[in-house]
């Protein structure tokens, strides 16, 4: 039987792992079993207990070398027959040694996957050949003996016997050698009678048509031929039977799975005796993969020769290159999709985060149609986008199974049926910055390298058209840039100045850069660094000048300056090189941070301290160091330390300092003899209160203050202080620090040497318990030593265990090799033990077992399993009895295992043998009664294995007991085996039918050593004996189908002698067969190939391998004919190769197509490649280098030119590809610059060269081209004759390359060495590169012009980022500088308006100021938003909200101000318009505001209306569409370009007066971030409409949230905890705004006016929450933020510090940084009470007392009558006025005076209590426009 291949053992030997594991990973791929060793002891033994199908041993190994290995395991029986492959260099095999007469074979290194199968499969099947002969000579040899004990029954004598078995053996022979022949032919050999039926056919027509041979034999051939083929095939079947042989005649005919096979057919005539055909005979190639590849060459071919011809003609298209991106898109999108024939091509472009892709244009190949608009998202799709950032090329021919585009399946793929998806990255500047994705729809389509690399190109020209954008974008920023530039340089808050470089003399500065080093503008300019003496490290100045000469730039580098008053201040230094006109300059910026620098030295100490700290060794040496840093970081000359005694009762020095001076450490040894009691001098009141203590001037202070004054002053110490190191409340010691001069108390020095001391305490009390762990490590290690068992303990609470070190060596692992805990130790159990232990733990834990014991398999570091026995025991119990820790011991049970193993092995062994063999078995007990009987013999009776057993063999076998039973007997009686006896007889079964068997019959010995029973093995070979009558017939057949086949047949020796030869050979090679026996054959070989035929031959018969090859036969016409060889090994009875059976098949007429098809194909190739390099630059000489070596290649000729024209004709070799032994163009013509005088400079003469008759139309249509193939037969002037034989030509084509509609130059490929006959494939190749070569030209122009753009705009672009980041700058001062002040206006207004006491005008007066600092934030706000959207900051807030609920409050909101003026205001919604969607709320609102107000405000007849509609623009994508129209005046068309500028505004928006001309700026850029535009119609006189649309996504109203009305806050609830809030600013106003409201509800408040106040105060006080301002002098709050946050990590605080940043920045990455430095949130000021309350409510969970409204219904009633007012009911009142008072009322609305206003309302009449209350709402509300409509409707009238 044959061995499964998982079941197949090989045994690695090599001391090399490396090989070892090579070798393992190319078997174990293929499913081998695989075991290695390392020595060769190691490998005797592993083959003795493994028992390995095939051993793979390394032939040169230390100790015991591969041969030794080889004798050990012969010499044992067990091991003897195993098959051995030596592994080596075949040149480092031992002299003495044959290894192939060993029997073994050999891989050699370096090894090779693909030899080491070939190699090992051919070893496997040899041996199992060997073993099938072995069996067949077993069989041959019971077959003799049969025939022996038949012919001693009939009287023939042996000898008779033995010329029978003679005569059998050699037809036997014969008819195996023809039967061979036929049956390993690789081609299908066939026989048909005179009717078309099919008599017979080889074992090759199941591999190459799936039918086996008998389903087809008596069935007519034409049942398998196509039936439009089958009138063609008759006539031909009609021409065989007249005597006519074919040859190489192609049919189709269908498999058996229904694939269509092409067949090669030869065949020939059939005859009998009396020369009558009686059938034809003949073989069938099958050429199925040879017309594939064929026909895919042609289809690549004819695709190639397309895709070129598309891509030139897009190459030259100038839309690529004139900044019209979607026309370029979609050109390139339709060639995409039309030429590689699929149905969707498109291109998609990264937006700014690199988050998204968006759809720039998709064609749709069926529809004819474009669309875009579409979106990708990179959180959505991350494999997709991580392949595309990889620059990787995804050619998915299944979408939906490939890694990369796989996630695209539910949501993009299967709604769109896409099958197939074809991406190329499209790069730009470097990187990635789209893709061009090519997809087909419905069918699937496998992409071939062609349709790769066309879309690769065209993704080139995709880049091309970005480049031609960005060109044009560059050109509108440049001027853009050149505008601002003067504007920003001269307003930005920061020194900005231009000087020349090297000599850095001044040529621009701004007013910043003046104020700053106090010099005027006049005084700078045209002086240098040196004389105004600027710098105050000159040294550091002429190094940063080397830098910037070499860098270009430099980034924020810290300098110190000198001002004009010699003042030195620190900046920030950036500056970069620029080029301007050959000049260089440098641009360059400084930020003061004088202040800042001052008060980071100062922070710095915590930082230093700390690191000190945790690096020392013990308490003393960090004492040492802190002391060091501190003085030297305050400035200080002396510190000591003084630790409490042991007993706690006095103060002891701790005999550490730190001096200044060698002076000061006597004053060190006298303070040794001091101690101070609890109380007593400057360290004992500090040990008794725990608090710092300053001291300003020592010498002053007399005892008991200060006890040592005299030494003091014997050394000059003067101010001092002390701060207590605290673990709790226990001192652990005390600082002391002294000055040589007085100085008063420092508050921020106690603070940061405070802090320092509370580092100092936890550094006490970790070394102290760090001292206790280690001195319990050494006790537990000593206790370990003592023990010869692995050792652990499970601390089950932590669930950390211990192992120690016997335990790791047990299972060969290191210390920090596996994790201390559970999971780790349950990896290294094997997977089917684990239950097992688990189980047994948790019956310990409960008590039900005193010990735990289990024995399971653990995983070593080698990786192999050992057995292991542990035991343990819970040691520690809690109250409730749960297990706390557990010890145990490991034991090494593995050998003990596998002995047990091996037992159990042996048993099972035995018992499979004798149940699985495949002869039948059976043992009789000594009455011949079955006592045991295997499957295969019950089988072989007929009889059920039951039936036998307890019965004797003449109950069960009643037919063939007298034979068997004597037998049996006999073996009984003597003991004697009785062997291989041939038996034949009738089975109860099959009573008609005579049995042959094969039977052996052995005793089994009792207890006394005497037979007890006998055992019966049985063969049946009643097959082999039926086998021998087909014989004959069998053996005639075969001849006469190999001597008449079509193809040849050969059979050979292993040394290549031939044999036999069919007829056909001397039909293919010319040669008689009597002149080709023997190696007389290899005289037909071509010259050429015959070394490489032989070498095939002789290597294949080394290795026992198939031999195939392709090759020539040399006919001794001349003829050449190709053939193809296959021969099959023929393997002796000893199981070796005796030589070789094969076939020769004519295939001339195909390799010839096969040759010109290739040549095709490598043509298309290689004008592919050219036109690739091509697209990869823009560099004219690299373009020209390239393309002339790649050409030069493809023509194989000597020599490509490229010549370019000068005026007049004369002209340079621009580039040139030469090969070997030639000379130089281009090198001659540098030496003889007239090189070309005569014959090129003539226009007349180059026509005549190119044989070009109309220049103008022949290079317009690229016609033109010379093609000579010898330059002496071409008629050609003499003088062009010379210059060519300068060239060394003797044949060339020379193609023009055309520049516009103007010849450039030419491109000429000459052969030198001989005239030569070009190919029309050759000059095409020519011609299409000529071609490319004008467009590369073209592109080159345009590089050219962009680099010479680029190179203006590099000239400007360093000053306007300077510009920029100097305008960024100034805005975010700004809004800190205008948000501060406001902050306290408001913030008062609103602490204020909470007092109850306040009299009514007082309030009102409040809601004045409250308005009028809203109004001006939103003044602000509108400002800081258009510079953040000018600077890409804006961001939308996107949210689920009720669209509908929307627009009514829109509706009711303005629905007075246009009844106001009598017009109407009309809503429309579509139908289809979705109530609940996804976008910014905030943001649609603004817009639809400004949008209405706006024609509100200029309509004053008519009306005005909003349209809502929504319309789907793709598949994924829904947009709403908003359209206002109004009647008012409209617009001019000159006017409309104004009408979206920052500050621009129309005639009629300036009349008015009012706004700041950013509001439909502000909303276009809303609008555009929202994936939409807006537009505008209008028409002077008829009014207005403005549309724009909106991407959204629908919602549910499960997600909208509710908004709750807001109470005011009056206090905190009941029954709540005080919370401690601490307020941080620098502004004094700021903070007692917050401390006021906060005091007034309830909180406890303490404020601090920077940073290092808030850490002080954090630190004594620790406040649940921080209101922490961001830009404090001192210290600010990032870095307040930062040390809070590090300190309550370090010291493991539970309950932290809420943080919450307030700042007055409006830009999102100084928010960002905020959160970075550790704030938890942060508010905006100016800020309002509501905000925040709900930040203290949001973290600590405030709750709060709310104010009830009990005046609702008044307000509401109010309410309703103010919305009641109407024009026609409010003029009337309004007229009873004077025309005086309301023309006072229309001035002081145009002067936007509300107070005025105001005041006009307090004249009017009590009883107009309505319009009093109208117009003063107007008034608060600055709706002066509307009062003025009021006013100016009554005086009209």
């Amino acid at each position: 039987m044959t061995k499964d291949i998982q079941q197949i053992k090989i045994l690695l030997v090599d001391e090399h792992p490396e090989n070892l594991q090579l070798l393992s990973d190319i078997l174990g791929t293929q499913g081998y079993q695989v075991q290695k060793v390392t020595s060769g002891q190691s490998a005797i033994n592993e083959a003795l207990n493994l028992t390995p199908d095939l051993i793979l041993l390394n032939i040169l190994m230390p100790e015991m070398d591969g041969y030794e290995v080889y004798q050990g395991l012969k010499a044992n029986k067990k091991t003897q027959n195993i098959p051995i492959i030596f592994l080596g260099n075949i040149n480092q095999l031992p002299k003495n040694v044959n290894f192939l007469q060993l029997g073994a074979d050999y891989i050699t290194k370096p090894l090779r996957s693909e030899e080491v199968l070939v190699r090992v499969q051919n070893q496997l099947t040899l041996q199992k050949l060997q073993k099938q002969l072995k069996e067949q000579n077993e069989q041959l040899e019971v077959a003799l003996a049969q025939l022996k004990l038949l012919a001693s029954k009939t009287g023939v004598n042996e000898a008779s016997w033995k010329d029978c078995l003679l005569v059998e053996t050699a037809l036997k022979a014969s008819e195996r050698k023809y039967r061979h022949l036929v049956e390993t032919s690789q081609d299908i050999i066939w026989s048909l009678d005179i009717f078309g039926r099919i008599t017979f056919v080889n074992s090759a027509v199941k591999r190459v048509c799936g039918y086996e041979p008998k389903e087809i034999i008596g069935r007519s051939w034409f049942d398998f031929i196509l039936p439009e083929q089958v009138a063609r095939v008759q006539a031909i079947f009609e021409c065989l039977l007249d005597g006519e042989p074919i040859f190489q005649y192609e049919i189709t005919c269908v498999a058996q799975d229904s694939r269509l096979l092409h067949l090669m057919l030869n065949a020939i005539a059939l005859r009998n005796e009396d020369n009558l055909v009686i059938g034809v005979t003949g073989t069938a190639s099958d050429i199925t993969e040879h017309k594939r590849v064929e026909q895919a060459l042609q289809a690549n071919t004819i695709k190639l020769r397309n895709y070129n011809l598309v891509l030139t003609q897009l190459a030259k298209n100038q839309l690529l290159y004139q900044g019209d991106l979607k026309a370029a898109l979609s050109a390139i999108t339709e060639a995409g999709a039309k030429n590689i024939a699929v149905e969707r091509a498109s291109v998609w472009l990264y937006d700014e985060t690199a988050t998204h892709i968006q759809c720039l244009d998709l064609f749709y190949e069926s529809q004819n149609q474009h669309s875009e608009g579409f979106s990708l998202s990179a959180s959505d799709y991350p494999a997709y986008f991580h392949a595309l950032q990889q620059d990787e090329l995804i050619a998915a021919d299944d979408a939906y199974s490939d890694p990369r585009t796989q996630e695209f399946s539910e949501s993009y793929l299967a709604p769109l049926c896409i099958t197939s998806m074809l991406d190329i990255p499209i790069r730009l500047g470097g990187k990635t910055v789209g893709v061009l994705c090519l997809e087909a729809v419905g069918v699937a389509h496998p992409w071939t390298l062609e349709d790769e690399n066309f879309a690769r190109s065209l993704g080139h020209l995709v880049s091309l058209s970005l480049e031609a954008r960005e060109r044009q974008r560059a050109e509108a920023a440049h001027r853009a840039s050149e505008e601002k530039l003067a504007s920003a340089f001269r307003s930005s808050p920061d020194p900005i100045a231009l000087a020349t470089f090297p000599k850095a003399r001044y040529i621009e500065v701004n007013d910043s850069f003046c104020r700053l080093f106090g010099y005027s503008r006049s005084q700078i300019i045209g002086r240098t660094n040196k004389e105004l003496n600027i710098w105050v490290n000159q040294e550091e100045c002429t190094f940063l000048a080397q830098f910037l000469q070499h860098t270009k730039a430099i980034r924020n580098y810290e300098v110190d300056f000198r001002t004009a008053n010699g003042e030195v201040k620190t900046a920030l230094f950036s500056a970069e090189m620029i080029d301007i006109d050959g000049q260089q300059y440098v641009l360059g910026t400084a930020k003061d941070i004088t202040e800042r620098k001052q008060a980071e030295n100062e922070s710095r100490l915590l930082l230093l301290t700390s690191q000190a700290i945790t690096r020392a060794i013990d308490v003393d040496s960090a004492l040492v160091t802190v002391l060091r840093l501190i003085c030297n970081t305050i400035s200080w000359d002396f510190g000591e330390a003084w630790i409490p005694s042991h007993d706690g009762t006095v103060l002891a020095h701790s005999l550490v300092c730190y001096a200044e001076e060698s002076r000061l450490e006597a004053f060190c040894r006298k303070s040794q003899n001091f101690n101070f009691a609890m109380g007593v001098g400057l360290p004992g009141r500090i040990w008794q209160r725990r608090q710092p203590e300053w001291i300003e001037d020592v010498s002053h202070i007399m005892q008991p203050v200060f006890l040592r004054s005299p030494q003091a002053a014997e050394v000059g110490l003067k101010a001092g202080f002390g701060v207590p190191i605290l673990s709790g409340s226990e001192v652990l010691a005390v600082l002391i620090f002294f000055k040589r001069s007085a100085a008063p108390i420092d508050k921020r020095l106690l603070l940061l040497v405070g802090a320092v001391a509370a580092q100092l305490g936890g550094l006490i009390q970790r070394k102290v318990a760090e001292s206790a762990h280690r001195q319990s490590e050494e006790r537990l290690e000593l206790a370990l030593e003592g023990s010869d068992l692995g050792l652990w303990d499970w601390n089950l609470r932590s669930g950390k265990i211990y192992r120690d070190w016997r335990w790791q060596k047990m299972l060969g692992y290191t210390d920090h090799e596996i994790a201390d805990n559970q999971q780790a130790i349950e990896q290294l159990i094997h997977p089917e033990d684990l239950p097992k232990v688990n189980s047994l733990l948790d019956v310990h834990f409960q008590g039900t077992s005193l010990v735990y014991e289990v024995e399971f398999r653990m995983r070593c570091s080698s990786g192999e399993w050992k057995w292991i026995q542990s035991r343990g025991q819970v040691v520690e119990r809690d109250e409730q009895g749960k297990p706390l820790r557990m010890t145990g011991t490991h034991k090494d049970i593995t050998e003990r295992k596998a002995l047990e193993r091996e037992i159990a092995l042996r048993e099972a062994r035995l018992n499979a043998f004798f149940s699985s063999a495949p002869l039948g078995m059976n043992i009789l007990d000594n009455q011949l009664r079955f006592v045991q009987v295997n499957e295969q013999l019950a089988d072989i009776h007929e009889i059920p294995q039951i039936d036998h057993i307890g019965k004797t063999i003449h109950e069960v076998l009643p037919q063939i007991a007298p034979i068997v039973a004597p037998l049996c007997e006999q073996v009984m009686l003597t003991g004697q085996p009785i062997l291989n006896l041939e038996i034949s007889g009738l089975l109860p079964k099959q009573p008609d039918t005579i049995r042959h068997f094969l039977a052996s019959y052995f005793p089994i010995p009792g207890g006394d050593d005497r037979p007890s029973s006998v055992g019966t093995v049985l063969m049946e070979i009643s097959d082999r004996k039926y086998a021998e009558l087909a014989l004959q017939e069998s053996q005639r057949r075969y001849q006469l189908l190999a001597e008449a086949s079509p193809v040849c047949i050969f059979h050979a020796d292993i040394n290549g002698k031939a044999l036999y030869l069919n007829q056909r050979w001397s039909e293919i090679t010319g040669l008689t067969l009597e002149e080709s026996l023997g190696k007389a054959w290899a005289n037909a070989l071509h010259p050429d190939d015959r070394d490489r035929v032989l070498n095939l031959w002789y290597k294949a018969a080394a290795q026992a391998k198939p031999c195939k090859s392709e090759h020539r036969f040399l006919r001794p016409d001349g003829t050449v004919i190709w053939v193809i060889s296959q021969a099959l090994p023929e393997i002796g009875e000893n199981g070796e190769i005796q030589g070789y059976i094969g076939t020769i098949t004519d295939i001339s007429e195909r390799k010839l197509s096969e040759e010109a098809l290739r040549e095709s194909a490598e043509r298309e190739k290689a004008i592919t490649q050219v036109i690739q390099r091509m697209r990869q630059t823009l560099d004219l000489e690299t373009i020209f280098a390239a393309t002339t070596q790649e050409l030069r290649q493809v023509l194989n000729c000597d020599r490509v030119i490229v010549y370019r024209f000068n005026p007049r004709w004369s002209g340079e070799f621009v580039a040139e590809s030469v090969g070997e032994g030639w000379i130089s163009l281009i090198e001659e013509h540098n030496n003889d610059p007239n090189l070309t005088e005569g014959a090129l400079e003539d226009g007349r003469c180059v026509l005549s060269m190119l044989d070009i008759t109309d220049i103008h139309n022949e290079y317009i249509q690229g016609a033109g081209f010379r093609c000579v193939s010898d330059i002496y037969e071409a008629g050609l002037d003499s003088r062009y004759i010379q210059l060519l034989e300068r060239f060394q030509a003797k044949a060339y084509i020379i193609v023009p390359i055309l520049y516009g509609k103007g010849l450039w130059g030419l491109l000429a490929s000459y052969q030198n060495s001989s005239p030569r006959q070009w190919k029309t494939g050759e000059v095409n190749i020519v011609v299409q590169i000529g071609n490319q070569l004008g467009v590369a030209l073209q592109q080159a122009q345009l590089l050219a012009q962009t680099q010479r753009q680029s190179q203006a705009l590099q000239e400007t672009v360093i000053a306007a980022d300077a510009a920029n980041h100097a305008k960024s700058e100034f805005l975010a001062n700004m809004s800190h500088e205008l948000r501060t002040p406001l902050n306290a206006i408001l913030g008062f207004t609103q602490i204020m308006s909470r007092d109850n006491s306040l009299s009514s005008e007082h309030q009102d007066n409040l809601a004045i100021i409250n308005r009028a600092g809203e109004h001006l934030l939103g003044l602000i706000n509108d400002i800081l938003e258009m510079s953040k959207i000018e600077a890409g900051r804006t961001t939308l807030n996107i949210s689920s909200f009720d669209l509908v609920r929307l627009l009514e409050n829109l509706e009711e909101m303005l629905r007075f101000r246009a009844t106001s003026k009598n017009l109407q205001l009309i809503f429309e919604y579509a139908a289809n318009i979705p109530q609940y969607v996804q976008t910014d709320e905030s943001r649609l609102r603004q817009v639809l505001l400004n949008l209405l107000g706006n024609a509100i405000k200029f309509t004053d007849i008519g009306s005005v209306t909003l349209r809502v509609a929504m319309v789907d623009k793709g598949e994924f994508s829904q947009f709403l569409i908003f359209e206002v129209q109004d009647t008012g005046a409209g617009i001019s068309p000159q006017e409309i370009d104004l009408l979206f500028e920052a500050f621009g505004q129309t005639e009629t928006g300036r009349t008015s007066q009012q706004g700041t001309g950013l509001g439909l700026a502000i909303s276009r850029k809303y609008i555009q971030l929202m994936g939409g535009d807006i537009t505008v119609n209008s028409t002077l006189g008829l009014g207005s409409t403005f549309t724009f649309d909106i991407e959204i996504a629908l919602a549910e109203s499960g997600e909208i949230q509710p908004k709750q009305t807001q109470h005011q806050v009056i206090g905190l609830a009941s029954e709540q905890k005080e919370y401690r809030i601490l307020v941080v600013d620098d502004v004094i106003d700021n903070r007692l705004v917050l401390v006021r409201l906060l005091t007034s509800i309830g909180f406890a408040v303490r404020e601090a006016g920077n940073g290092q106040e808030a850490i002080a105060q954090w630190m004594k006080w620790q406040p649940h929450l921080v209101f922490m301002d961001m830009r404090m002098p001192i210290m600010d709050g990032y870095e307040a933020t930062r040390v809070i946050k590090t300190r309550e990590m370090m010291h493991g605080n539970n309950a932290q510090s809420i943080i919450i940043a307030l700042t007055a920045n409006a830009f999102e990455e100084q928010r960002e940084a905020m959160i970075t430095a550790g704030c938890d949130d942060l508010i905006n000021k100016p800020f309002r009470e509501e905000q925040i309350l709900e930040q203290l409510s949001k973290y600590l969970g405030v709750q709060y007392l709310y104010q009830e409204e009990s005046n609702q219904v008044i307000n509401a009633d109010q309410q309703t009558q103010e919305q009641n007012l109407t024009p026609d009911n409010l003029l009337p009142l309004l007229s009873q006025m004077s025309n005086e008072w309301v023309a006072e009322v229309y001035n002081a609305a145009a002067q936007c005076s509300d107070d005025l206003i105001l005041q006009l309302i307090e004249q009017m009449p009590s009883e107009n209590t309505n319009i009093q209350i109208f117009l003063t709402d107007l008034a608060n509300n600055f709706q002066f426009e509307k009062i003025m409509e009021l006013a100016s409707t009554v005086i009209n009238k």
